[in-house]
């Protein structure tokens, strides 16, 4: 290891040559013009309008509708899926477990991530004035950044002692993890750096396995819409990820807020540049790295992690994919928006064909077609064939089915010339 005097001499000789550039260093630490950011978590502490709300119902309030769920959570009892036509845009956890009054109006409501990645900002305005009271607070935030292979190299090699070396030294008293470490580079696949259940925590980790895990394709066309190449060749994308909470979010004053309410402050991280200098302020004295060029360490150079602002993004206009479950909750939507003739049947009938085919939840589809049918009630004789063909369901199995439906809903048109002729 280089003694304090030998490191300020070597980091004067670096900083002649270009701030960055580190005596005898493999690489670079700060970033390029490729990194991305966008916000990748967001929810808001509501009042519901309405002080009981059909809790524990399914109901419809506008163009939303209001799913329930099968169970709550662990601090709210009821759980809702809010859709538009047959895409879920938030969830919301409603009526506190710990609350006096019982079922109460108030909520917590969480962006479907792939809304973040579009126009977010006048969609939940929509949803804010049509569907709640009040927005207490904003509960968490958390701002990514993607291209930041530089900070994954240098946390790599500060856990093998090298910044010592190249004379780059951590602020901060975080503690910090690691994990799932590779056999071969014995390199780990992901930092933590903060404590989960503190108020700022950031990660880095390799976003092109997550995406390929969770099927994220939205942001694969975030990255290509603002000109990321290295999908093309096959390199991973490292994501560096700092997560706000809401007693952080509170002390924002000053130059970035005159008045700190959630509205303003929702207002304001609607802005790329107005992100980039939150996370560069909650990464001050938190997660942050200097060059040793002076013996005080209030006056040496920091290493500049994070892009400078400046530069305009596009939003993705894909339309999300999500996970199995996603896909189930989907294809019910779908089918009741067919029942209940509140969508076209083309778009209708595809949403539902291209989930099922896409997770293979042909038996699953089998299985709950009947029990979705007898639900909402559907007489479309048409409609409920198409809809059981859909699955692996025969002519004849489906026509049968629809004989006994139809029977037990109108016992009178059983032996009707009408409904043998529909069947024929």
């Amino acid at each position: 290891m280089a003694s304090k005097t030998k490191s300020i001499s070597l980091q004067k000789y670096a900083y002649k040559n270009g701030e960055g550039f580190k005596y005898n260093c493999p690489h670079r630490y700060t970033g390029d013009n490729k990194t991305l950011v966008n916000i990748d978590w967001l929810q808001m502490a509501v009042e519901i309008k309405e002080e009981r709300f059909a809790a524990g119902m399914t109901f419809n309030r506008g163009k939303y509708r209001w799913i329930i769920r099968p169970v709550g959570t662990k601090h709210y009892r009821y759980c809702y899926d809010v859709y538009i036509e047959n895409t879920q845009f938030f969830t919301v956890e409603a009526s506190p477990r710990n609350s006096k009054g019982g079922a109460d109006n108030k909520a917590l409501v969480k962006f479907e991530n792939w809304l973040l990645y579009t126009d977010w900002h006048s969609v939940w305005i929509d949803f804010r004035d049509s569907q709640l009271s009040s927005v207490d607070r904003v509960s968490r935030l958390d701002i990514a950044f993607d291209g930041m292979e530089h900070i994954y190299n240098l946390m790599n090699d500060f856990i093998t002692h090298k910044t010592d070396e190249y004379s780059v030294k951590l602020i901060g008293k975080s503690k910090i993890g690691a994990g799932d470490i590779n056999r071969i580079t014995k390199k780990p696949m992901w930092y933590n750096i903060g404590s989960r259940k503190g108020q700022k925590q950031a990660v880095i980790y390799n976003k092109t396995q997550d995406i390929d895990r969770l099927g994220k394709n939205y942001i694969r066309e975030y990255w290509q819409r603002n000109g990321i190449t290295e999908l093309q060749s096959k390199q991973p994308m490292y994501r560096f990820e700092i997560r706000l909470k809401s007693d952080y979010l509170k002390t924002l004053r000053g130059e970035l807020l005159d008045v700190n309410t959630p509205d303003n402050l929702v207002d304001y991280i609607n802005d790329t540049d107005n992100l980039i200098t939150l996370a560069n302020l909650a990464s001050y004295d938190f997660f942050e790295f200097i060059y040793c060029d002076n013996k005080h360490v209030s006056r040496c150079t920091r290493v500049v992690l994070l892009p400078p602002p400046g530069r305009q993004l596009e939003k993705t206009t894909s339309k999300p994919i999500g996970t199995p479950y996603k896909a189930k909750m989907a294809i019910h939507e779908a089918f009741y928006q067919l029942c209940a003739d509140l969508t076209e049947k083309e778009k209708g009938t595809e949403t539902i064909a291209t989930y099922i085919d896409l997770y293979q939840l042909h038996d699953w589809y089998n299985h709950r077609c009947k029990d979705f049918a007898r639900r909402y009630m559907c007489c479309d004789v048409e409609l409920m064939t198409e809809l059981l063909m859909m699955g692996n369901y025969t002519q004849k199995q489906a026509d049968k089915y629809i004989r006994e439906r139809i029977a037990q809903i109108s016992p009178a048109r059983k032996q009707s010339k009408q409904t043998a002729l529909k069947l024929a």
